[in-house]
């Protein structure tokens, strides 16, 4: 009778031990995850970098009447490096990542916010484009290029205009066009980077927790 006793109390405490570390295991699965998401996305806004400054406008004269004078942001990085933030307004572009646990499922997702505005080409959203490259249609209209300082000259005190361009701009009223995105991933290289050390991570966590 002691024998069983003792036997029925010895495998409460195992069963005890045994929940403190499952909870101590899911706490530290927890902490890795909030910890994987928030340096994933710090390392993928720093590959963006800030924002690109946008097109800037200013009147100048030119062949002795006063136009308006496009200065053009920078260009497009090459295929395969991050591509940059076009929209100044934090909140509402590349670098809006955010990232959410799932505590059951034991996953962290990581990625830009779909915001309720943002077009879509062929059911993509432009992050996802810009991470995997792609074909896409776009509707565009070819219009003289507005006055730009590369294609002006200065001559006796003004600015001459020496040449004159086409450019295409994105427009429903426009005709389809198919376009060729390269990739310039941001996300992928950033998770690359850190998941070699999600064991070492999260037996930290799991350590840090003892006698909780």
């Amino acid at each position: 009778m002691k024998i069983k006793t003792r036997l029925k109390a010895r495998i409460k405490e195992i069963q005890k031990i045994k929940g403190k570390q499952t909870k101590r295991a899911e706490r530290a699965t927890e902490k890795t995850l909030k910890h994987f998401g928030a340096i994933i996305r710090q390392d993928a806004r720093k590959l963006i970098g800030a924002p690109a400054k946008g097109v800037k406008f200013s009147k100048q004269i030119v062949d002795g009447k006063q136009v308006t004078v496009m200065k053009p942001g920078p260009p497009p990085r090459p295929a395969g490096k991050p591509p940059r933030a076009r929209n100044s307004q934090e909140g509402a572009n590349l670098r809006t990542i955010v990232y959410d646990v799932d505590k059951e499922k034991r996953s962290v997702r990581i990625g830009v916010m779909k915001l309720s505005g943002m077009r879509t080409y062929g059911g993509k959203t432009q992050p996802e484009i810009h991470e995997f490259g792609a074909t896409v249609t776009v509707k565009v209209v070819r219009v003289r290029s507005t006055l730009t300082k590369e294609n002006l000259k200065k001559k006796k005190g003004q600015m001459t205009q020496v040449s004159s361009s086409m450019i295409l701009l994105e427009s429903s009223r426009g005709g389809p066009m198919p376009m060729k995105m390269p990739k310039r991933p941001f996300m992928r290289p950033a998770f690359e980077r850190h998941k070699k050390n999600a064991t070492k991570i999260w037996k930290e966590y799991y350590k840090a927790s003892r006698g909780r």
